[in-house]
C-alpha cells in the first residue's frame, strides 16, 4: 500500500516536471516566431498583435510573459543590435509600435519588469 502511494507521488512529480518543460519549450518556440515577426513588423503585424494579446492574458508579470520578454531581448534584440550598431533603436524595428501597439506596450512593460526586478545581472 505504501509503495503504491510512493509510486503515485513519483509519477505526479514526473508529470508536473514534464508540464513545466513543455511550457518552457512552447515559450521558446513562440519567441522564435515573434523574433521573425519583429524583423518585418508591418508584414507580420497580426502575429505581433496576437503575441501582445497572449502576454496580456497571461499577465505581464507572469512567468511566461517574463520568460518570453527575456528570450526576445537575449535572442533577438541583443543579436540584431550587434549586427546593426548604427540603427536607432538598436535591434528593434521602428515599425513595431505602429504595427502593433498592444505588443509594443506589453513587451516594454515586461522588459521594464525584468529590468527593475533583476539582481544586477
Amino acid at each position: 500500500m505504501e509503495s503504491t502511494k510512493q509510486l503515485q507521488h513519483q509519477q505526479q512529480q514526473c508529470f508536473s516536471q514534464s508540464l513545466e518543460t513543455q511550457r518552457q519549450d512552447r515559450v521558446r518556440v513562440l519567441s522564435k516566431l515573434i523574433s521573425l515577426a519583429m524583423g518585418d513588423a508591418e508584414t507580420h503585424k497580426v502575429v505581433l498583435h496576437c503575441a501582445g494579446v497572449w502576454m496580456q492574458q497571461q499577465g505581464l508579470t507572469s512567468e511566461s510573459s517574463l520568460r518570453l520578454a527575456r528570450l526576445l531581448v537575449t535572442e533577438h534584440i541583443t543579436l540584431v543590435a550587434q549586427e546593426e550598431p548604427d540603427k536607432i533603436p538598436p535591434g528593434v524595428s521602428p515599425d513595431i509600435p505602429e504595427a502593433s501597439p498592444v505588443f509594443a506596450c506589453n513587451l516594454m512593460t515586461a522588459i521594464s519588469e525584468l529590468y527593475f526586478n533583476s539582481d544586477g545581472e
